[in-house]
């Protein structure tokens, strides 16, 4: 199960809601593709297809650009095959193309500052589950 935050800045009024984690249809890494950019997908299909016993993580997570403060929903994924090699899905901003940061902890987020405005206001507005 997966949980919904809607995020808010109370200086200036910016909101957006983002899904993280893994819902029920999501058991298996295929079942989840669709939410990775073709040239990831194309790489991990390539990899779970020649290392079938091959180790997945994988969830929504809430990232962050850097260099312009903008956030992001992301299928973050990570694969473990062969003897010692790994692969992991990388991101990079929209606006400015800088390299995505994950945000790991929820509690981080009132110490970041609004994508829109630049002050240190955001909040978590709600939260919920989704499946």
């Amino acid at each position: 199960m997966g949980i919904s935050i809607d995020i808010h800045c109370g200086a200036c009024g910016w909101e957006e809601g983002f899904r993280l984690g893994t819902g029920s249809a999501m058991t298996r890494l295929r079942n989840a593709l669709d939410l990775v950019p073709e040239d990831q997908r194309i790489r991990i299909l390539e990899i779970l297809d020649h290392h079938p016993d091959s180790a997945e993580d994988f969830e929504l997570r809430l990232m962050r650009c850097p260099a312009c403060g903008r956030l992001f929903e992301r299928m973050q994924v990570s694969l473990l095959y062969g003897r010692n090699d790994g692969w992991q899905s990388r991101y990079h901003c929209d606006g400015c193309g800088a390299a995505l940061d994950n945000v790991s902890d929820p509690e981080e987020i009132s110490t970041l500052p609004c994508p829109d405005c630049g002050s240190a206001a955001l909040q978590v507005a709600d939260t919920s589950f989704w499946d």
